[in-house]
């Protein structure tokens, strides 16, 4: 028997994940794929299946058939690969509960650190219990005397009013540091409030009846310029730029005015870095590329990196040197 065939390597040109984005954790949903080739024509792959979040997921097959975690709420990426290929795709789930008013005493988690236990009859009517993690601007990222530790968590549906509370607990990022504090959104004052929390071995615990934004925050530290760093010195212009980070702190304001200038030997002024406001508490990253105020390169040789912060209460100041060699 004479067969005559040729292998033909086929490019994967797109990959994409199909599959609703909302699901609930009660059951199994099936997810497809679709391939093409650079000409349009859709082609076989060999897929692999796999989450940001294994412990949140009972079973995922070959085949795309996800079962969530029946105690599960929260995001979840979704991603595929091809084997062959390397190509690959992601998508964003929703895991959701439905809470209803009969239903008996549910605990919910993200498989994060985070829990959120419902007592028997706390629904006044059947509600898609949801949990995201907002990115927050920097303006709702602490406050006066605190800032955010860690991530935000949003509680759906917002503004949803429970018979009974129920019992959140957060994580905190370092369980032997203290100062940790909960603090809930209130979308009327725009503004973060300290809620009654207590301390637990997985983090801090509190009582909420009605469902929205929730973070934990911990105690600012006094003015100052913390975990600074300008690296490489020496550096060269050429090669990659003198790179400097530092976190302002306050406790006094939710921001600071920072100014960053670097300085010859002589005390001239050769270069302003940074001049305005920054959210106290959060890293801030500056780079200097070697050149002056001018547009030109900066002479071989050593400069006073200068940085300033201030609030409403005083100001400090650091000195750093760096050098140049091109």
């Amino acid at each position: 028997l004479n067969v005559n065939f040729v292998l033909e390597k086929v490019n994967i040109a797109r990959l994409s994940i199909s599959g609703p984005v909302v699901i609930l954790n009660s059951g199994l949903t099936g997810y497809g794929y679709s391939a093409s080739a650079p000409d349009g024509r859709e082609v076989p792959i060999d897929p692999e299946w796999w989450v940001d979040n294994p412990e949140a997921v009972a079973s995922l097959t070959k085949q795309g058939k996800l079962t969530p975690q029946p105690d599960f709420i929260g995001p979840l990426c979704l991603m595929l690969r091809d084997a062959y290929s390397g190509m690959s795709d992601s998508l964003w789930v929703q895991v959701v509960a439905t809470v209803k008013p009969g239903d008996a005493a549910k605990e919910f988690r993200d498989y994060r650190g985070a829990s959120f236990a419902l007592p028997a009859g706390c629904a006044e009517s059947p509600f898609t219990f949801g949990l995201t993690y907002p990115e927050l601007p920097d303006v709702k990222r602490g406050l006066p005397g605190y800032q955010l530790a860690g991530r935000a968590y949003a509680l759906q549906p917002g503004a949803y009013s429970l018979r009974k509370a129920l019992v959140m607990t957060l994580p905190v990022p370092d369980s032997s540091s203290t100062g940790y504090a909960v603090f809930g959104w209130n979308p009327t004052r725009l503004a973060w409030e300290e809620q009654p929390s207590v301390v637990v071995p997985s983090g801090l615990q509190v009582e909420v009846n009605t469902l929205g934004q929730w973070a934990v925050m911990q105690a600012s530290l006094p003015l100052g310029i913390r975990d600074f760093a300008a690296e490489p010195t020496p550096f060269s212009p050429y090669v990659w730029p003198l790179r400097i980070c530092f976190r302002p702190t306050s406790r006094s304001s939710a921001t600071v005015f920072v100014t960053a200038r670097v300085y010859n030997m002589n005390g001239e002024l050769v270069r302003r870095l940074m001049e305005g406001p920054a959210p106290q508490g959060q890293r801030l990253t500056l780079t200097w590329d070697g050149t002056t105020e001018a547009g030109s390169l900066a002479l071989n040789g050593r400069y006073l990196l200068q940085i300033e912060v201030k609030d409403g209460e005083g100001s400090k100041r650091m000195l750093s040197s760096v050098a140049v060699v091109k």
